[in-house]
């Protein structure tokens, strides 16, 4: 219980905050979130809040919406979010990139997204498949 420290009304940091707060990440999910990605506090996720602390939602936060805060999506959840798509990863420990075939260069070759680690890689996927498509709509 040391880990984790109450932040007032159910507000918990994670247990393992502390190796998994981590500033380019935060600044990642926050360019998600701003290019539309959802934002739905359902248990078991994991919030940014305002100051960059890695927040778990729990059953007393679930369905919360906070303007400062932004969502710290998994590698799953972003596979997902990406669509029913056939993905193509390359992964080394300091780069990862991924593509699909449903964006390509004028020559119809796949463009790969790249990031730091494979989440950024397919959150950079994800923006291309889909900001310009949420802002088009009214986002």
């Amino acid at each position: 219980m040391a880990d984790e420290a109450v932040q007032g009304r159910g507000l918990r940091k994670a247990a393992n905050a502390a190796t998994m707060h981590d500033p380019m990440r935060f600044q990642f999910a926050k360019r998600l979130k701003e290019a539309g990605f959802p934002q739905d506090a359902e248990y078991g996720t994991f919030f940014f809040n305002g100051m960059g602390n890695l927040i778990f939602i729990d059953e007393n936060l679930e369905g919360s919406t906070w303007a400062t805060y932004a969502r710290c999506p998994t590698l799953n959840e972003l596979i997902q979010a990406c669509g029913n798509r056939e993905l193509e990863f390359r992964v080394r420990n300091d780069y990862s990139c991924v593509r699909t075939s449903a964006i390509s260069n004028e020559d119809g070759v796949p463009l790969w997204f790249e990031g730091a680690t494979l989440d950024e890689a397919l959150g950079e996927l994800w923006i291309a498949l889909y900001a310009s498509t949420w802002r088009g709509n009214g986002g």
